[in-house]
This record gives C-alpha cells, structure tokens and sequence, in this order.
C-alpha cells in the first residue's frame, strides 16, 4: 500500500515478481453547491404568497430546490424575523 510515487519508486528498485494492482480512486467528490439563501427565500415566499401555509410552502421547496427542509425551515423562520 501506499502512493503511486511510492509503488513506481520500489519498482525501480527491486525487479517486480508476480503481479502489481494498483487501485486509483478519484478526487472526493465536493458537495455541490445549493441555491442561495435569496433564491430559497424567494420560492417560500411565492408559496406563501400563493397561499400556502409555511409548512405547506417549507415541504414544497425543499422538494423543488432539493435542499434539505431543515434549511428552509431556518429561511423561513428568518424571513419573519427580517425587517
């Protein structure tokens, strides 16, 4: 086990006998970004204006956006706080 700098470096070395595997794995995938608070705030607030009550508006969001309902439970409670 070890690098691939390592492996090629111990092959030059010592004659290899039998065989090698190397397993590659990619980079770790990074999380994608999600849409901005703005963006999330505006849906909830389309909803709502449309007559949806906030639990209603909450589900439906997170569902469209694919955001966790966690998070736009906490722009909605966000948006009754702002000015």
């Amino acid at each position: 086990r070890g690098t691939l700098a390592e492996a090629a470096g111990r092959a030059a070395a010592v004659e290899p006998r039998g065989e090698w595997v190397l397993v590659v794995g990619g980079a770790p995938a990074e999380p994608a970004a999600g849409p901005a608070e703005a963006d999330i705030a505006a849906a909830l607030r389309a909803r709502l204006e449309a007559g949806a009550g906030r639990r209603e508006a909450v589900v439906a969001v997170a569902a469209e956006l694919d955001v966790p309902k966690r998070e736009v439970y906490r722009v909605s409670v966000g948006m009754d706080r702002a000015p």
